[in-house]
């Protein structure tokens, strides 16, 4: 008895302990996870790029695995809707930073709606990037790993057998030019902090990324080959200098939706791929492609663009 009252406080004891996160903590108990086996993101302008971020690498995996048409607009749909719910983050977030404590706020007319819902688009854009988990799973017979690809365990993925190996390679693809661009966004943050560390390493980094010259001094350790691993190791250093307070940059963001726009033609391709004549009505994600120019391009991708200015 005393054994299964034990396990029963445990797993109640767990219980709370999400609960309290989901109730305290910015971006609930997804985002205390991500924090943990990621990266940090503090303010609303970090957990809306690092939801871009998880999308980029969502995208690609639903492209090389739906099967069907209905798939493939499936995951059109939900990457779409993804967007929509980042443009709103984006203006929450904007929003937020001229309303909180401003008493002349209201002057913002319409836009006070968006001011204080951040919490709640967060939540939107968790359960779209869930669904999107869901569906790359169905299509690739892969049940019950979604919440490894939605928190990026890798290693789990790696380890559920020769299935699901493919599916991780393509989501590290991802992640590699993810960590790239996420380093250079903490370098952008250093500015003339370059000569010290661990601005210096990061610097240093990046640019035995671009030469392929083997790092030198303090930077030569037993993975040296690992760059992507090196970055991410000099990104950690960072998080007491002037790079904690990374974001995104517009050409950031370009970078990242372009492999979303990949994905995404892709997706419309499947779609067609049936011999639909109304072209018209193929869900599309991305932009309009030259192979299939009457189909319609993402209005919510451009609001997302427009929103990230």
């Amino acid at each position: 008895m005393r054994f299964f009252a034990t396990i029963t406080a445990c797993v109640l004891l767990s219980a709370c302990s999400v609960l309290r996160d989901e109730a305290g903590y910015s971006g609930g108990y997804v985002s205390r996870v991500a924090d943990d086996r990621l990266f940090v993101a503090r303010s609303q302008k970090q957990q809306t790029d690092r939801y871009l971020m998880s999308l980029v690498i969502l995208a690609p995996l639903a492209a090389d695995l739906v099967q069907t048409p209905a798939q493939a607009k499936s995951a059109a749909t939900l990457i779409n809707s993804g967007y929509g719910t980042l443009a709103n983050m984006q203006a929450a977030a904007k929003q937020a930073n001229s309303c909180l404590d401003n008493p002349n706020c209201a002057t913002t007319g319409d836009d006070l709606n968006s001011a204080f819902a951040f919490e709640s688009h967060s939540y939107d854009m968790q359960r779209e990037l869930y669904a999107l988990a869901k569906l790359i799973l169905s299509a690739s017979d892969l049940d019950g790993l979604a919440d490894d690809i939605v928190e990026l365990d890798f290693l789990s993925l790696a380890q559920e057998g020769r299935r699901a190996w493919p599916v991780a390679r393509r989501a590290l693809a991802a992640y590699r030019d993810t960590v790239v661009t996420f380093a250079d966004a903490h370098l952008a943050r250093c500015q003339n902090d370059l000569s010290e560390n661990p601005c210096k390493s990061l610097n240093d980094r990046i640019n035995q990324l671009k030469s392929g010259a083997p790092a030198g001094g303090a930077l030569a350790t037993e993975f040296d080959d690992r760059v992507i691993r090196a970055l991410l190791s000099s990104i950690d250093k960072t998080a007491a200098g002037p790079a904690e307070l990374w974001s995104l940059e517009t050409r950031h963001i370009r970078g990242l939706v372009y492999h979303i726009d990949q994905a995404c033609i892709s997706l419309v391709s499947e779609q067609a791929s049936d011999g639909t004549e109304n072209l018209n009505k193929i869900e599309n994600c991305g932009q309009t492609s030259a192979r299939h120019s009457e189909v319609t391009a993402s209005t919510k991708r451009a609001a997302y663009l427009t929103a990230a200015q």
